[in-house]
């Protein structure tokens, strides 16, 4: 359903970035399709061009309880937002219906899907 548009998309970002969140749910999503998801997880990862940017989790957690009433987000949502506010991304892309609507204005970031 979205591969077509997640492909589209991916070809017109420069220098993605991901937090270890993204690279989290990368290894979940893969170890639910196969019982070897490690190669599967790293081949993606490689493929997306991807930078792994390090980020405090607890910076992360103390961001997210702070932006929690102006985002109206679930909680892994609203730790991706803070994930990307904190490594300073001007782009978050994603088919999130939820951030999609909401949008992340508060934290000026454009919301791409």
């Amino acid at each position: 359903m979205n591969h077509e548009r997640a492909v589209n998309l991916e070809r017109s970002l420069r220098d993605p970035v991901i937090s270890k969140l993204v690279v989290v749910e990368i290894y979940s999503v893969f170890s639910r399709l196969s019982d070897d998801p490690v190669p599967l997880a790293e081949y993606a990862i490689r493929r997306s061009k991807a930078k792994v940017e390090e980020a405090d989790f607890n910076e992360a957690l103390d961001l997210s309880i702070l932006l929690s009433g102006d985002l109206k987000l679930k909680t892994l949502d609203l730790i991706h937002a803070s994930l990307a506010k904190i490594i300073e991304a001007d782009r978050f892309v994603t088919f999130d219906r939820d951030i999609l609507n909401r949008g992340l204005d508060p934290l000026g970031i454009e919301v791409l899907g």
